[in-house]
């Protein structure tokens, strides 16, 4: 029966509030946001077992259009007043709306009224739990996390408390610490499954918490490239071999940073032009975030070798005669040249005198008459240090006559 009156009234007064709003022209509108149900006036000894299960409540106000666009949800309060309820028990209770803006009436209440589970308050301690929310950069890592205190007393209606197993700190993380932690977090208590158990007075409601941060250092081995850049060799020379002294360096830095690194390159050597064995000592072009280890160098030793190109050349080499007797002479040569192929570097090639290229021919004992003669590789004659290439044997005749 006292639940019945109290929902006649809300609707009595509703009602005449609306009658009022309507007569005066005001518009009446929802507020976009719904509150919070608070409680005031809770009898020591007595606690709110049920709180978790109302939600949050609509209001529609009356204002004029200006006012209500400026009307803000802190201005806005929805509470139960429990004055003069001494024992536990269930009870309905209408919702109370506060407005701390002139000119703005409370219509209406979505819901008007409220159950609520009043039990007797008990108390025991928890222990202080912690979350961690987010994460660090991968430069830092956390260190070992220390509570102050440890243990909290709790206090509420006896069936939340009694479910409630911890007080948990939850430390949020935005990735952009590079000091030690050391905050002030507030406490919520938790069940079993790590729900937040509301209604339940914490005390004290924050704790501390403090962590070392660690400056996250790894070591990486890395091979070393010497950086030659764009040059080359002088023309008819190539490269051979390029060796780095060390090959390989220790590197430390951040695990995030030495991921990224393959290898180390050396700055530009300039090789352009060069026609024998050169050394260069070479700097290391280190990243950001990036050192060599200790005992490192950040020099190397490049050595580049360089060879001459090996080419080859088609040339007309003439056959001459040697050990004819004095009184005999050749008349004719046919052919009087050969084609050779003369194989040795591109400078050597370049410089050659084709007139040292040439076939010796043996006329010891020969007499006047026409011969022929089989030449083949071993009678060519070339300058050193060029070789012979591919030549098969060819036949030439010769014709020898008295001088």
């Amino acid at each position: 029966m006292r639940n019945f009156k109290v929902k006649i009234l809300a609707l009595l007064l509703a009602f005449l509030v609306w009658a009022f709003v309507v007569s005066s022209g005001e518009q009446v509108r929802k507020f976009p946001e719904a509150l919070e149900v608070k409680t005031f006036n809770l009898s020591e000894g007595l606690s709110v077992a049920n709180q978790a299960e109302w939600g949050e409540v609509n209001v529609y106000l009356s204002a004029q259009d200006d006012i209500f666009k400026g009307i803000l949800k802190e201005e806005l309060s929805a509470y139960l007043d429990l004055a003069g309820i001494n024992a536990a028990g269930e009870y309905e209770l209408p919702i109370n709306i506060t407005v701390k803006k002139a000119n703005v009436r409370v219509v209406r209440v979505n819901p008007a009224s409220l159950k609520v589970n009043l039990q007797a308050t008990t108390s025991k301690e928890l222990p202080v739990k912690t979350e961690t929310i987010g994460k660090l950069t991968n430069n830092f890592r956390l260190g070992e996390l220390q509570i102050d205190p440890l243990s909290v007393s709790v206090s509420g209606a006896e069936s939340e408390v009694k479910k409630a197993v911890a007080a948990m700190a939850k430390l949020e993380l935005t990735g952009e610490e590079e000091d030690n932690i050391e905050r002030q977090v507030s406490l919520i208590a938790v069940d079993d499954l790590g729900e937040e158990l509301p209604g339940i007075i914490i005390n004290p409601d924050t704790v501390a918490l403090t962590a070392p941060l660690t400056k996250v250092i790894d070591e990486k081995v890395v091979t070393i490239k010497a950086d030659l850049g764009n040059t080359v060799p002088k023309a008819g020379y190539w490269l051979e071999k390029v060796e780095v002294t060390p090959a390989t360096i220790s590197l430390t830095g951040t695990p995030q940073a030495l991921t990224q690194i393959e290898n180390l390159k050396t700055t530009a050597i300039d090789i352009a032009g060069i026609d024998s064995n050169v050394e260069r000592t070479a700097q290391l072009i280190l990243p950001e975030g990036v050192t060599v280890a200790t005992g490192e160098s950040n020099q190397v030793l490049v050595k580049v070798s360089v060879t001459q190109q090996e080419s080859s050349r088609e040339v007309f080499a003439n056959v001459e005669t040697s050990n004819l007797v004095p009184n005999l002479e050749v008349e004719k040569i046919s052919p009087a040249s050969l084609q050779v192929e003369v194989k040795g570097s591109f400078e050597t090639l370049k410089d050659l005198e084709t007139s040292r290229v040439k076939f010796m021919l043996d006329l010891t004992g020969k007499k006047a008459g026409t011969y022929q003669f089989k030449i083949d590789q071993s009678m060519l004659k070339v300058p050193y240090p060029l070789q012979v290439g591919e030549f098969e044997e060819q036949e030439i005749e010769i014709t020898i006559i008295e001088k």
